[in-house]
């Protein structure tokens, strides 16, 4: 994982440009038997396709990629797919929405969330919990915005020994910050009743592992910076302060509110 121990083997095969049927972004490989590898992608478009590897992981194997997960919702609004198997299925999880686009706040319900299917089969046959075709817009919902955690999503599943099957993904803590620059990791466990993924009842709310500041520094980094006027203050929305910031620390509009270490705006 050290910089400089990487090699480019260039392109895997698969690649997209406007008018293709997918974007060739958000690759997950999944496992199938002792020697059979599937890269599922996709993000909008035709949402989810998937194409099977060759044995070294570098390369297609040559066939065609297919779709495995469409929806019509919020015009094709799926990424993120990752397919992880237990006990005989193999579950098919992806994040629905607006991710990225955060402020102003969109309609309620279209910000990011998670949903799964699952199939017998790696490769196709994805259904919800209430069997919905999950390439007919079927997907059961299993982590959305909630209390203070906004727009969960792009996450997978791991296994920790003693813990179980752990959710992880990305959130903005509204106690934070309305934006990508309050985002924090995020992980649940995983119940598992009836075969369905759903989040533990003990662990309803994040646990996070972004390093925040204490109480008494926190409160110091949002006052230092306060509303200003004339050309020399960052405007609304803009950056205010964190570690290594240069610009301006007052606001021309709204109050210099933290974010995080690195990370304040004006709101």
């Amino acid at each position: 994982m050290d910089p400089g121990t990487w090699t480019d083997y260039g392109s895997t095969g698969v690649s997209s440009k406007t008018g293709s049927a997918y974007n060739a972004i958000d690759a997950n490989i999944v496992k199938v038997g002792s020697s059979d590898f599937y890269m599922s992608f996709g993000s909008f478009w035709g949402d989810i396709y998937q194409v099977k590897m060759d044995n070294g992981l570098l390369k297609t194997a040559g066939s065609s990629s297919y779709q495995i997960a469409w929806t019509s919702f919020g015009n094709g609004a799926m990424e993120g797919a990752f397919i992880y198997y237990r006990s005989g299925y193999y579950y098919l999880f992806t994040s629905w929405g607006n991710c990225c686009q955060l402020v102003p706040r969109p309609a309620a319900g279209t910000e990011y969330h998670m949903r799964v299917c699952r199939s017998t089969s790696a490769t196709g046959g994805f259904k919800d919990k209430n069997g919905a075709d999950c390439k007919s817009s079927g997907g059961t919902i299993i982590l959305e915005s909630h209390d203070w955690v906004y727009a969960p999503g792009h996450g997978g599943v791991i296994d920790i020994p003693g813990v179980g099957s752990v959710l992880y993904y990305h959130y903005v803590n509204n106690n934070q910050g309305t934006n990508q620059a309050a985002t924090y990791f995020g992980w649940n466990v995983l119940d598992w009743p009836g075969d369905w993924p759903v989040i533990s009842t003990g662990t309803s709310t994040p646990t996070t592992t972004t390093s925040r500041t204490s109480s008494t520094s926190r409160t110091a980094a949002q006052t230092t910076s306060t509303s200003g006027s004339g050309g020399n203050c960052a405007a609304l929305y803009g950056q205010c302060g964190g570690q290594g910031f240069t610009g301006p620390k007052c606001c021309s509009s709204g109050t210099c509110k933290y974010s995080n270490d690195w990370y304040s705006q004006c709101l």
